[in-house]
C-alpha cells in the first residue's frame, strides 16, 4: 500500500516536472531558467520511478539547461551540465540499459572539449574518470580500442588526483587502471605484461585502501588483485606460487566484505575460493 502510494506521488511529481521543464525550455530566457532546469534535473534523479523515466527526465532537464548556457556563451556552465547528463546516462546504463553507455561517452567527450586541467582541475579529472568507466563498459566490437582510451583517461586524471593531494581518489583511479589493464589480457600476444601492470596499480591503490580504514574498498581491490594473479598464473609453466598469492587475496577480500557487512559479496568470493581449491 505504501509503495503504491509513493509510486503515485512520484508519478504526479514527474508530470509536474515535465510540464515545468517544457515551459522553462521553450521560453528562451536567461540564466535563472537554466539554474531552475538544473534543479529540476537533480529532483528527477530522486524520484521513486522506473530508471528510464527518472534518469531520462533528468537528462532532458540538464540538456535544456545546457542549451541555455550555450546561447548565453556560459561555456563552463554548459560543460558542467553535459557532465551531469553523462552521469545520468551512467546511472541509467547501470540500471540495466547498456546502450546508455554510448550516450555517457558522448556527453563526457563533449564536456572535455571545454574543460581544462588548469581552470577546473577537479571537474576535469572527474570527467576523465567517468569517461574511462564508460569506455570500459561500452558495448563495442573493438574492446581493445575502448580499453586503451579508458587507460589514457585514467592516466590523465592521475596527473590531477595525485597521491599527495587526493589520496582516496588517487587510489580509486589506480584500482580502475589496474582493472583496465586486466581487460587487455584477453587475446593479447603477451598477457603477462598487462597482468603485471595491473598488479602494480592494485598495489598502489592499497597504499591508501587499508584493511582497517577502508575495509570495503580494500576488499574490492584485493578481489581485483586476485584476478591479476590468476591471469598471471595462466601464463606460467608452474603457477603454484602465483595461485597461492591469488588465494590469499581472495581470503582477504572475503574477510573484508564480511567486515563491512557485504555478506553477499563475501559469499561470492568464498565460492571462488572453493572453485580455486578444487582446481589446484
Amino acid at each position: 500500500m505504501r509503495e503504491r502510494m509513493l509510486g503515485r506521488l512520484s508519478g504526479v511529481a514527474l508530470t509536474l516536472l515535465r510540464g515545468m521543464r517544457r515551459r522553462l525550455a521553450s521560453g528562451g530566457g536567461g540564466l535563472p531558467r537554466a539554474r531552475l532546469l538544473d534543479l529540476l534535473g537533480r529532483a528527477s534523479l530522486g524520484l521513486g520511478l522506473e530508471p528510464e523515466e527518472r534518469f531520462g527526465e533528468a537528462i532532458l532537464c540538464f540538456g535544456a539547461a545546457a542549451a541555455i548556457y550555450m546561447r548565453k556563451e556560459e561555456i563552463d556552465a554548459w560543460a558542467r551540465q553535459r557532465c551531469k547528463q553523462g552521469e545520468a546516462c551512467r546511472r541509467l546504463a547501470g540500471a540495466g540499459f547498456p546502450k546508455a553507455w554510448e550516450d555517457a561517452v558522448f556527453h563526457y567527450e563533449a564536456a572535455l572539449v571545454v574543460l581544462t586541467r588548469r581552470q577546473v582541475p577537479a571537474l576535469y579529472a572527474d570527467a576523465l574518470e567517468n569517461l574511462a568507466i564508460a569506455y570500459r563498459e561500452l558495448p563495442s566490437k573493438d574492446r581493445k580500442a575502448s580499453t586503451l582510451k579508458a587507460i589514457d583517461c585514467y592516466r590523465r586524471a592521475l596527473r590531477v588526483f595525485t597521491f599527495q593531494l587526493m589520496p582516496l581518489k588517487n587510489a580509486r583511479l589506480h584500482d580502475g587502471l589496474g582493472s583496465a589493464f586486466l581487460g587487455l589480457c584477453a587475446g593479447a600476444a603477451r598477457p603477462q605484461q598487462n597482468a603485471c601492470r595491473a598488479l602494480r596499480h592494485f598495489e598502489r591503490a592499497l597504499r591508501v585502501r587499508s584493511k582497517s580504514r577502508y575495509p570495503c574498498e580494500y576488499a574490492a581491490t584485493q578481489l581485483n588483485r586476485a584476478g591479476g594473479y590468476l591471469q598471471l598464473a595462466s601464463c606460467q609453466p608452474d603457477p603454484r606460487e602465483t595461485t597461492r598469492l591469488a588465494r590469499i587475496c581472495l581470503q582477504e577480500a572475503r574477510d573484508g566484505f564480511m567486515r563491512c557487512g557485504q555478506a553477499g559479496r563475501a559469499a561470492q568470493v568464498e565460492r571462488r575460493l572453493e572453485a580455486l581449491g578444487a582446481s589446484s
